[in-house]
């Protein structure tokens, strides 16, 4: 069974709209493997924080991205 903070992870992508791929990319693993850490078939110890690391990653680049265009308006 998976642990509570994966289903934390996975409602925080679908709220801020950001796919698996983007966070195994970001993470620099496959698509497969973070389906199998988010599914609790993979238990490494900072697997936590290496998913919550990602996304954090993700919103901020997509932070910068959004002031960068606002400001060039």
């Amino acid at each position: 069974m998976p642990d509570v903070w994966t289903g934390e992870a996975v409602g925080r992508m679908h709220v801020l709209q950001i796919s698996h791929r983007e966070v195994a990319a970001k993470m620099g693993v496959s698509n497969r493997y973070l389906s199998m850490l988010l599914n609790g078939h993979r238990t490494p110890s900072d697997a936590q924080n290496r998913v919550n690391r990602a996304i954090d990653q993700i919103v901020s680049e997509r932070d910068a991205e959004g002031k960068a265009e606002s400001s060039a308006c």
